[in-house]
């Protein structure tokens, strides 16, 4: 249905990956088809989230990275994320893990919400979602808003699940057994 070639569209220097081999300088981890026929493509190892001309497969716009199309308000910039969804024109989601494990950019994760204005190019923290236990996983997590306005975040490999009021109250969180992992926590 659909093939993309990203080294025809993405340069490798916009990878924070550091070099390896096998290189994987992009690591998708989540493609959303968008209503208006492009998707949305979360590329991990470039900090980055990019929307794309489903049928060229050419980069309308980039948010965060090296080279982001958007001016990246306080707080707004994301590292190693997983899981990002376009919830509306204007609200994008994103689990912003904060490290890959052996590099840590960040002193927590966090479910991020962020308000977006294609026209003026910006994007602003709307709501971060954190809890006491400062998790940072490595690997995997979740955002999902929930038609209540609550909000689920998936901890990825910490093994937790929270459920949060739209303000950030946390109201409920559940853990996996030792071990085993989730790669979203949805409801």
């Amino acid at each position: 249905l659909f093939e993309w070639r990203a080294l025809q569209h993405i340069p490798v220097d916009v990878s924070v990956e550091p070099m390896s081999a096998p290189y994987d300088y992009l690591h998708v981890n989540s493609i959303q088809p968008l209503s208006d026929g492009n998707l949305l493509v979360s590329a991990r190892h470039a900090w980055a989230v990019y929307k794309l001309d489903r049928s060229t497969g050419e980069v309308i716009w980039t948010l965060g990275g090296k080279h982001s199309s958007f001016h990246m308000g306080p707080g707004a910039q994301f590292a190693w994320q997983h899981d990002a969804s376009l919830v509306s024109d204007r609200v994008l989601t994103v689990f912003d893990n904060g490290t890959n494990g052996p590099i840590k950019s960040e002193q927590q994760a966090r479910g991020l919400v962020l308000e977006l204005d294609e026209q003026r190019r910006t994007a602003t923290v709307r709501r971060a979602y954190t809890t006491s236990q400062r998790f940072l996983p490595g690997a995997m997590g979740s955002v999902q808003i929930l038609p209540t306005g609550r909000v689920m975040v998936g901890w990825g490999v910490a093994s937790y699940t929270s459920e949060f009021a739209a303000d950030g109250e946390l109201l409920v969180q559940a853990a996996l057994p030792a071990g085993i992992y989730s790669y979203r926590g949805l409801w």
